[in-house]
Formats: structure tokens, sequence, C-alpha cells
């Protein structure tokens, strides 16, 4: 990124980050907005993984279009990170928001964390967007008892070792509810220890087999049916939450 002509940085160093952005954007006309939720972003990462401090610095690039990507990853994510390089890159206009959250967990889970043991993408990636909630005003849980009464919910087993062949935006909504209740509902050092293991341990961890675990999760969610609204799963496409 440094590197390419092609871009123009202005460099801000902090305590946390090295910003870069480039002059007559959206990101230059809105840094100290973007800084703070930055800043936000890494105390509520450290927050869900009940971590005290992260001293690397991340290098934070703000791109002005999804487009903007594609010189250097040659795909145009609306986020991405590496955590071995501590390096973040975000797409931010007045149509994309910034996802912070999301990509800064990734930086930390996966260094203060480790790495998950099969490097099991429902795991890493629904951590993130469980650190990103809500979406589009929506919380997870809404949005998987949504899928679940539309019958669109699938299987943990699917979940777990087909997750890149579901639907990108179903795959991701759904990690993220259920990671959500295995946090909430067992706690971060269970929860840790199933990052640390593997979702093998996972009747280790909860104490119960992987099918009733799973039905656990799906009749909390038939419990919010009467109280939750509809989802409209177009505005979710359209915001992107992942």
């Amino acid at each position: 990124m440094l590197e390419d002509s092609s871009y123009a940085w202005i460099a801000v160093k902090t305590p946390h980050f090295r910003f870069y952005y480039e002059a007559n954007t959206y990101a230059a006309r809105h840094f100290t907005g973007l800084r703070q939720s930055a800043e936000e972003a890494r105390l509520h990462a450290l927050k869900i993984l009940g971590e005290q401090n992260y001293t690397p610095i991340i290098d934070l690039f703000y791109l002005d279009s999804r487009e903007k990507m594609i010189p250097v990853l040659g795909s145009q994510p609306a986020g991405w990170s590496e955590h071995q390089s501590n390096t973040v890159l975000l797409a931010c206009n007045e149509n994309i928001r910034p996802f912070h959250r999301h990509e800064i967990m990734h930086v930390l889970s996966m260094n203060l964390w480790k790495m998950p043991p099969l490097l099991e993408a429902w795991l890493l990636e629904g951590l993130a967007v469980y650190a990103d909630a809500p979406c589009a005003g929506y919380s997870f849980h809404e949005i998987a008892a949504h899928l679940q009464r539309e019958k669109k919910l699938v299987s943990l087993h699917t979940l777990v070792f087909r997750f890149h062949k579901q639907s990108d935006l179903r795959a991701y909504m759904q990690s993220g509810s259920f990671v959500q209740f295995l946090y909430e509902t067992y706690g971060r050092e269970k929860f840790r220890r199933l990052w640390e293991r593997g979702v093998t341990r996972l009747p280790e961890i909860t104490g119960k087999s992987y099918r009733e675990t799973e039905m656990e999760w799906r009749a909390f969610l038939r419990s919010l049916d009467q109280t939750e609204s509809e989802v409209d799963w177009q505005l979710l496409i359209e915001k992107g939450c992942w």
C-alpha cells in the first residue's frame, strides 16, 4: 500500500494506530470521527476478549471506494485485515460505513487469542460479526430468528464445515448469532476454550452434544418470535454487515 504510487497517503500517527488517507476524500473530511471510531473499536474488542491492552500499532488505511482495493487485493471487499502485519484496510464514503469493529476484532483476536486450530471461518467471522453488532438496526438474533422462520437457517454442521459454501450474508449473520449465543450463555472463558481448541471440543465445553447445543440455540431464537419485528432482507443486502 505504501509503495504503490497510485495512492497519495496522508499519515497520522497516534499511540495505537497509524492512520492513512488521501486528500479530498470522505476520510479526510471526517477523520476526527473515524479516528474516534477506530479507538472505540479497539477498546470494544479488548472488552469482549477480556484483555487489558494491545501494544502493537495498527496500520489503518481508509480508501474512498471498494474499487480502490483492487490494485492491492485483486478484489473489492468493504474491509480487509491481516493480523500478522497489524494492517486494516477499510472502504468508506457517503454510502459505505467503515467496519472498524469487525476488522479490528480480527487483528486483536488472532493475535491475543491466537488462531483457532482449524482456522474455522464460522468462529473467526462470527466473533468479528458479533463485535460489529447491530446490523442495519437489527440484532443478529433477530436476523437469525427471521432466517429460522423462513426455514433458511442452515444446520450447525453445515455452518461449521461448509461456511464458505453458503450465501455470505446468511452465513455471516448466522455465525454472528451463534457466536453471541455461545459467548453470552456459557461465558467468555468457555468461549475462549472453544476458540483455542476448536469445534470438535464443543460438547466438552457446553456439556451437551452438538445437536443439543444447536437445539438450545434454535429454541432461544424461537422465543424471540413474538417480540421481534420482521427483518428487511433487502436493507441488510444494501447496508452490508460483514
